[in-house]
């Protein structure tokens, strides 16, 4: 299991910093953090003080960031960012289920293949409610209670 840690900073904290940012800096952003893991550290930044970003643990070489409209893994060794992605819906979730990576969104499903980070996006036709794993598929259900089977 991995230890990270968020520490939240002020606005000039954060600008001041020579930190790598994991994602762009956004002018509607609220909140302000440094992020460290294995004796890596970043900086972050969101939207609203409501949520803090997700942090998830990908075997022992990776490490997936979520927040807002952003979504990224991280390299624990190098500390590289292998993978980033801007969202087109806001992030809710992710998780990992044999070798992808899953980042569920309000209105859709990005489905990232670990070995080559080839990426295929599933819209979702009402707002995200659940999901559930079946027999290795996973079942999406929405707001409507339509059942998306990816």
């Amino acid at each position: 299991m991995m230890n990270y840690k968020i520490n939240k900073v002020e606005r000039s904290e954060f600008q001041n910093s020579s930190l790598q940012n994991i994602f762009s800096n956004d002018e509607n952003s609220t909140c302000f953090a440094f992020l460290s893991f294995d004796n890596i550290k970043f900086k972050v930044n969101w939207q609203s003080d409501l949520i803090e970003p997700s942090v998830i643990d990908i075997g022992s070489e990776l490490i997936a960031v979520g927040i807002d409209l952003s979504f990224a893994l991280i390299n624990r060794t190098s500390g590289q960012i292998t993978y980033k992605v801007d969202l087109d819906y806001f992030f809710v979730e992710s998780f990992v289920l044999n070798n992808d990576v899953l980042v569920i969104t309000e209105l859709g499903v990005l489905k990232i293949d670990l070995n080559n980070f080839y990426s295929r996006y599933y819209a979702l036709p009402d707002s995200y409610h659940e999901y559930e794993i079946n027999n290795g598929s996973i079942e999406i259900t929405c707001e409507n209670g339509d059942v998306v089977v990816i």
